[in-house]
This record gives C-alpha cells, structure tokens and sequence, in this order.
C-alpha cells in the first residue's frame, strides 16, 4: 500500500514552470540560510514551491539580511533554471531531493529588495523562534560548548567544527550530537520528575507533557528521529500506557506516510525507524539481560546491525568500533551532557546560576573531544562496504531477518555464525571480478579510477581539486565545498574501494592533485607516483610534507607495471622537470586489450616529443582540459584514436575545451566524450561505456 501511494504522489509531483527571466514579489516562507556570501530560502511562484539563491554582494548586505524573518516580504528579478541532474555515479542527488520537497526550479536572483514581515504562518513563527534562541546560543556561551547547546536544544547542528564532527562521524557516535529518541526520552523523563517534585500530580502532569511534546518537536527542528521519538511518548501518555511501543512505532510510521510519503526517502526517516523497530522487536532478549554493560553492547549491537543496511546505501560503509564505542559514549552523553546540557540552558538566564553549570560542561566536553580525537586516530574503524545491488541489499535485509530470529529462539551459535557471514558479506560484496576505467568528473580537473579484474590492481591517475581562489572572511562557507570529500572519496567507497595501490599525480597543479590530502585520510595509499622533478613545486612539495607515511615514488618515461595481461606505462617525461604541464606524466594502459592514452596537462612542445615514437591507442584522454594550446593535428594523427575523452567542468571559465580542440577531432573522424555533458563515464571490461547522463554505449 506505502508503495501504491507513494507511485501515486509520484505520478502528481510535476510542474508548470518553464525556464526564464522572472519577477517576484513573494514572500520568505522556510528554509533560510545563509552561509559565506550565499542565501537560500524556500518562496512559491505561480502556486508552486521554488528555491530562492541570491550571491550576496557586500559584508554590510550580509549584516542586513542576518535577522530576516520567515514571512518577510519581498521583491527581486531571477533567473528561473532547473536544477543539476547528478554528474557522478551513486552520489547524492540534488535534483531529486528537491522534487520530493515539492521544488522542481530554482530562482537565482540577480537582486533582492527586502519588505516586511507579513503575516508569517503558525510554523513560521515557531521557525523563527528556534533562529532566534540560536543566535541567543551564539552569543551567550562560549564557542567551546556552543554547537553542542544548540544541537541538543533545538537540532541545529551547522555550528560545530568540521574536523570535530567528522571524528564523531568515523567513530560511529554522531547520532548522539542530533536529537533523537534518546534525548526526546530524556527530555519526558526529566520533566515529568520535576513537576512531580513540584508537587504537581501524575494526572496533571501527563496532561502538561501532552503540551510540552509537540511544543518541544516543533522547537527541535520537527526532524524524522524527534517526531518519531515525540509522537510515541505522545501516544502512549495519551492512552496512559494502553497501547504497546510496537503499535505507537507503527502509528508513527503510518501518520508520516499518509503526510508526507517521499519522507521514506530521508536517512533519518530510515535510521530512526529501522533502529527503533530492531530495538523493540528484541525487547524478549534484552529484558533477560540484568548487567547493564552487557545490556549496552547488545543494544549497540542491534543498533548496528538494523542500521547497516541503511549506512551502506547512504555512505557506502558503517562503524564497527561504535558498537564498542556506544556503550561509553551513550551513558556519557545521556546521564552527563545532555543534563549539563539542559540545565546550562536554562540556568544561563542569571549570571550566578550560569557559571557553574557552564564550566562543569566546558571541562566534561573538552575531555570528551580529547578521547575523540584518540580514538579517532583509530587505524580500523569501519567497513567500507560500497552500495549494495538490489541482490545484496535483499540479501542483507532476510540475512538481518534470520539473525534476530535465531537470538530470540535461542540458538547464539547459530546467530554469531551468521553475524561473522553478514559481516564478511558486507566486506566482500564488492570484489571486481570485472575491471573497470572511471572517468569521475570531478569539475574542472581530472581523476581517472583504473580497477583490474579480481583486484589484481587499483590505480588513480591524479584525484582533482578545488581551485584555489581569494575570499574575505565573511565570504568564506562553514563548509568549503571539496571535490576531495564531495566526490573523489564517495565515488571509491561506492565501489567498495578502501585502499589504492599507486596513486599517480601527473603534475604539480591543484585541479589534478589538491584533493590528495583529502583522499589520504579516507582512503588508505600504498604509494604515490610523481613525475621526477616536479615536487619542487611548492603545492605539491608541501602535500607529501604533510603524508610521511605514504611512500613516493618519481618516475620517467620507461616505468613499467605489468599485472597479468594489464600494463601501465609511462611513456614522458625522459628527463626532470618542474611539475609544470609540459612536465606531466603520460602514461600508456593495456587494458581489456585496449590501449588508452592518459597525458596530463602536456601541451604542444610535449605532444611533439612524442611523436618520435609509436603513441597510437585505441582511446586518448585529451590534455589539458581540451585546452586550444594541446591537441595538435599531427599529435591527433600519430595516435589516431577511435575516442577522445575530455575532463572539463560543466560551463567552466576557462571556456574549455575550445573550439580548436573540438575541430581538430572531428576533422579526424574521432568520436568525443565530455564529462560535462556526459557526467562521470565508465567503463567496463568486456561490456563496454556507460554514462552517467547517458544510456550505456558498447565500444565497438
């Protein structure tokens, strides 16, 4: 039935917008933000929901917009445009996230001008009270404990410190830095004790939670795991514990579809609900269980196990040592920080009620990022798993099935032989028994994935990067977008990718090798291959400064890697250079009894070095982007490539590739693959390219 409706949402969820200049005069209705010099926020045009972007021009504009409240009018010429398609394989897709908001286009103003609040709604104005008692947040505590007040009291969790949420991430604890069922718990708990202290009867006091719950939801962001949490305590104090925590769990999850079916869809929607239902479903065994340490780590445990299969379709791994982990951290957080949490909060109010209660959780939190950042360190952490087929995902979720039904019969043995089969099946799943060449379009840069068949090899050929450019402070994003983690690290974790043999990095520039460091600290590298010379470039020099454990190795042209009937050459450059483009690696493949060309950056004075020798292949990576200073008609000639593969960011300032470039191809007859019209492509041994914008293409 949830499938049947949710189908029929589906087939309804479409628009009447068509792209073009456009003038509003609307209303902000929800979703502000604003980050560096960019603002968003949800508003309608024609009866249908659209995204707002705006570029904000100057630091006092920013200043200005900083207390904007939801139901602020306004008025600004856009440029109405659909958004992104995905460019990369099994990645995070934008453009389907925002259709199951109801956001089908969005509107990139070119100008703003602000009116006033008119008449903002009811959620409206409980929005803008939670953006108000952020900013309290900001500027009453100290920034050492002010992302942990705000995520614990109202679900805002954009404050922390990158670095710090990402330990929290890979130690497999983060869930306790959002409000969820343990906090929602906690929350009744305290509250009913406090009004019974007061004096306040039980009758009486359910009826004021029947109030407070909703109240504190709609407070905490009204997010998949609060709802959830909130809707159960709702439920069963409203039928004054009639109804078990198996039929509110299922009303919940009833009540979410019919309001918002494409909720399904969201992690936490997912997280929550396979968690909780895992947890209640084992209610028989853990109610057998009296110490409370054992009872810890079988909570954990199941914990882990019921929420895997959602961990690796979303980020393609899952913690183990938060199974060990959970067990301190969870007492830590649910009987120390939160408490310390609540009552720095509300006892911030007062100078002399603040004090203590402020240091006491300025200490606590700055032991607990102490013991983080060691364990943290960690070498094994996860399983990097990929995203199961749809066989493996059914495999895991009947595999889960049996496992819980063991325990609960009894049979441990028989459950245990099963975990270590789950395990090693998430492990194993993606062994390559075929090899594959993956172009990832990492933007304006290159990364070339090589995979040999039965894992006989795994290579890159540079890994992209964020150019650099100049901003003033204010301009600057909590979050810089990275090609390193935004694309590189998930397009090889997908793959069940957890360590590469030989990452190559053609020359010194920051679009081929600066997500380096961001692939080190997710990836494990066996060595690193530069071109001889060309780490006295600074860039480069100050990368491999910062990844002494990873073995270097600088090559000229006569290397050679042979694996079975594979091999990887480099043919350029013969002698030292500078880690300039014309001193880039060029490297000739075997693979799949094809031979591919992969050159760099290398412009015209390299491409005629090396046509004093045999450079033919059956597919070439053009240079430098398509740049009009590579891809010489002689240089075409002596390769006389079926394919020519271009790596060059969608709509890139550069102008790349050139006209030059495109015409010297087609006057060679050479078919020609773009990654910013066909996204990532990859191909497969024996089966040929497949696209990640297009249909799947046989090499012929």
């Amino acid at each position: 039935m949830t499938f049947v409706y949710v189908t029929f949402i589906e087939q309804r969820n479409e628009s009447r917008l068509r792209p073009g200049e456009i003038q509003l005069d609307a209303t902000i209705e929800s979703k502000f933000k604003i980050d560096g010099d960019k603002m968003q926020f949800v508003s309608s045009y024609k009866d249908e929901k659209i995204l707002v972007t705006y570029q904000i021009k100057t630091k006092a504009e920013k200043a200005s917009f900083q207390n904007l409240k939801l139901g602020t009018s306004f008025t600004a010429v856009a440029s109405l445009e659909q958004p992104s398609p995905n460019r990369n394989d099994f990645q995070f897709n934008y453009q389907t996230y925002l259709k199951r908001s109801g956001i089908h286009y969005i509107a990139k103003a070119s100008n703003i001008a602000l009116g006033s609040v008119k008449h903002p709604t009811f959620f409206q104005r409980v929005e803008n009270m939670r953006h108000s008692i952020i900013q309290y947040i900001d500027r009453t505590f100290n920034p050492e404990i002010t992302p942990y007040i705000a995520a614990l009291t109202v679900g805002e969790k954009d404050l922390f410190d990158e670095q710090i949420f990402s330990q929290y991430q890979k130690l497999g604890v983060v869930h306790l830095l959002a409000i969820s069922g343990l906090h929602v718990n906690l929350f009744v708990s305290l509250f009913y004790s406090a009004l019974l202290r007061f004096g306040i009867t039980r009758e009486t006091s359910r009826i004021i939670l029947l109030f407070l719950i909703p109240a504190y939801a709609l407070l905490a962001g009204f997010n998949p795991p609060v709802l959830r949490a909130a809707g159960m305590s709702f439920l069963v104090l409203l039928t004054a514990k009639k109804i078990s925590t198996l039929t509110a769990i299922s009303l919940t999850f009833i009540l979410f579809v019919l309001l918002n079916p494409y909720t399904i869809f969201e992690v936490g929607f997912q997280l929550t609900y396979s968690v909780a239902f895992a947890i209640i479903l084992s209610k028989r065994i853990l109610n057998t269980i009296s110490n409370k340490w054992q009872l810890g780590f079988y909570i954990s445990l199941i914990s882990t196990l019921a929420s895997s299969v959602v961990m690796m379709f979303h980020f393609y791994e899952f913690s183990i040592v938060g199974i060990l982990l959970n067990i301190v951290y969870v007492p830590l957080f649910s009987a120390v920080i939160v408490p310390l949490v609540l009552i720095s909060f509300f006892a911030s109010i007062h100078p002399v009620l603040f004090f203590v209660p402020n240091y006491m959780l300025t200490l606590v939190l700055q032991f607990t990022e102490w013991m983080t950042q060691i364990l943290a360190n960690f070498p094994v952490k996860s399983i990097i798993s990929g995203r199961p087929s749809s066989l493996f995902l059914w495999s895991f979720i009947i595999g889960l099935y049996f496992i819980f039904y063991f325990v609960e019969k009894g049979y441990t043995k028989r459950a245990l032989v099963l975990v270590v089969v789950y395990f090693s099946a998430c492990y194993w799943q993606h062994f390559p028994l075929n090899g594959e060449v993956v172009i990832i379009d990492v933007s304006q840069g290159d990364s070339i994935l090589i995979q040999l068949p039965k894992n006989a090899g795994t290579f890159l050929i540079d890994t992209g990067g964020t150019l650099p450019f100049e901003k003033e402070e204010w301009m600057k994003k909590r979050k810089e977008y990275l090609v390193g983690s935004s694309v590189l690290v998930p397009s090889l974790k997908a793959r069940g990718i957890r360590q590469l043999d030989k990452v190559f990095v053609t020359h010194a520039d920051a679009d081929h090798m600066e997500a380096l460091d961001e692939l080190a600290d997710e990836i494990q590298i066996e060595e690193i291959c530069i071109g001889a010379g060309s780490s006295q470039k600074a860039i480069l020099s100050k990368m491999l400064m910062n990844l002494p454990e990873i073995p270097v190795k600088e090559l000229l042209a006569g290397a050679t890697f042979q694996y079975g009937e594979n091999r990887l050459e480099v043919i350029y450059p013969a002698q030292k250079g500078e880690g300039g483009n014309n001193d880039s690696l060029v490297i000739r493949a075997h693979l799949d009894g094809l031979v591919w060309l992969f050159t760099g950056d290398i412009e015209a004075d390299a491409e005629e070095a090396l046509l004093k020798q045999n450079i033919s292949a059956d597919i070439l990576k053009i240079a430098h982007h398509g740049s009009k200073t590579s891809t010489t008609d002689a240089f075409v000639k002596a390769v006389k490539p079926q394919i020519a593969i271009i790596s060059s960011g969608l709509n890139n300032r550069f102008g790349h590739p050139h006209p030059e470039t495109l015409s010297t191809l087609n006057k060679n007859q050479v078919s020609i693959l773009r990654t910013d019209e066909n996204g990532m492509m990859t191909y497969t041994f024996q089966k040929g390219f497949h696209f990640t914008l297009e249909k799947t293409v046989k090499f012929d």
